[in-house]
């Protein structure tokens, strides 16, 4: 039988370390057996109870359950270390997101999502103004988010007006919407 440590808080290695032990000689017969295979259907049933308590917005299941997402994903990623996999040390999966954060976070970008569609874009030299044409697909609370030279402050007009932006990655400025189509300017303020 494996010996855990006790602890009064448990981090994200803990975790990990759990999880292994537990498919080593003396940790747990069930899950030491399992394969990918074996535990797909676990997966899908957490899955399910996960989406229901987002579905309801009931913050204690979305605990529980989420939980058990992410110990399903945890022992698919245990596995798969064990046969010499890509999960090792999570590389293969903190990979994708540095790459997605980069592209998606590079100056120069404009991003609208499915109901705002970019008619057009262009930025000046070193980022530092733009001017972007857009139309909405559907009206709804639709942004814009435009990533510009994090080492300035901005104003954005829609359509000649001010218009309401957050920032909540140094440069890349969300803009919010109330017209159904029209031109946004971004200029530094400096």
């Amino acid at each position: 039988m494996v010996d855990f440590q006790c602890k009064s808080r448990y981090g994200w290695e803990d975790f990990l370390e759990i999880m292994r032990l537990l498919r080593t000689p003396g940790g747990c017969p069930w899950d030491a057996e399992q394969t990918h295979g074996s535990i797909r259907r676990n997966f899908l049933e957490e899955t399910y109870e996960a989406l229901d308590a987002i579905d309801r917005d009931d913050p204690a299941d979305m605990c529980e359950e989420l939980g058990d997402v992410l110990m399903q994903v945890a022992f698919h990623a245990q596995i798969e270390t064990e046969r010499g996999g890509w999960f090792h040390q999570f590389g293969g999966l903190s990979s994708p997101i540095v790459i997605w954060y980069h592209a998606y976070y590079r100056p120069g970008t404009v991003t609208g999502g499915f109901e705002t569609w970019i008619e057009s874009s262009s930025f000046y030299e070193g980022h530092t103004q733009a001017r972007i044409t857009y139309r909405l697909n559907e009206k709804k609370r639709n942004t814009i988010i435009a990533v510009m030279d994090s080492g300035r402050e901005y104003k954005v007009l829609v359509n000649g007006k001010p218009a309401q932006k957050a920032e909540h990655v140094k440069g890349a400025l969300e803009i919010f919407l109330e017209d159904s189509e029209g031109e946004i300017l971004i200029q530094s303020e400096e």
